[in-house]
């Protein structure tokens, strides 16, 4: 569905009435240690230059901390269940020769950022790269984090994904963080667009205050948002420019 701008004003009223329709792996850096063997940390060495890896780059059953670095991917971002990585004062590109080419993909584990960039960038011909962050089953803990180059902040209807996020502000081209499914959100003195999924099917009516360039602090839930299964927790939080609404399962 295309995303709408309000039509007039930031106050917007949403009467729904349900509607049935019917129709006919390289790894990045050698060195690991599992989580559950060691506390320990893999501490790769410190930044020298702009580093690029080609294939995907797994975190499986490993605690990394990476700090100082800027790594081109062209490849995947894969967090298996119970990784950890954590990367601070870093730049990471997500590249390749089209958008959602490549993606952040948790299956379980849980990335934290701090002072980081993470997101697509812009080919040598000028073209941007987006990608993809599917937060579908993990955590992301993010703090002064910049994201850019990217089509979404997206969550699952079967699994959790949560997101903590602490001063995120966006790059270019940031499209959104989109509330939806069972997303577990908790955004705090950031700035970031945002996305309310909306889900038609059992009907219900709400009145949503929408307001742009001022810190907003207030939760969408089931209580205020018909047939939300997630629940997002703003404090202080501004959006810039538009807020985007989806109309689901309709």
């Amino acid at each position: 569905m295309r995303r709408q701008r309000p039509a007039s004003g930031p106050h917007i009223h949403l009467i729904l009435i349900p509607i049935l329709i019917l129709g006919a792996g390289a790894k990045l850096l050698a060195k690991t240690e599992s989580a559950s063997d060691s506390p320990d940390q893999v501490t790769p060495p410190e930044r020298s230059h702009l580093h690029r890896q080609d294939g995907d780059w797994v975190v499986s059953g490993i605690r990394w901390s990476i700090s100082n670095k800027h790594i081109r991917l062209n490849g995947n971002l894969i967090l298996e269940r119970n990784a950890l990585l954590e990367l601070e004062n870093c730049t990471i590109e997500i590249i390749g020769s089209g958008s959602r080419e490549h993606l952040v993909d948790w299956r379980g584990g849980t990335l934290i950022t701090r002072n980081t960039t993470i997101g697509g960038y812009v080919r040598d011909d000028g073209v941007p790269i987006h990608t993809v962050f599917n937060l579908h089953d993990g955590r992301w803990d993010a703090f002064d984090t910049v994201i850019q180059y990217s089509y979404g902040v997206t969550f699952n209807d079967n699994t959790k994904g949560i997101l903590r996020g602490t001063r995120i502000t966006p790059g270019p081209r940031p499209d959104a963080i989109i509330a939806s499914g069972k997303a577990d959100i908790e955004l705090v003195d950031s700035t970031f667009p945002i996305a309310l999924g909306i889900y038609c099917l059992a009907g219900g009516s709400t009145t949503l205050d929408l307001p742009v360039r001022r810190p907003l602090t207030v939760v969408f839930d089931a209580e205020n948002t018909p047939g939300a299964e997630y629940s997002m927790k703003l404090t202080r939080h501004t959006v810039p420019d538009q807020w985007f609404v989806f109309l689901r399962r309709i």
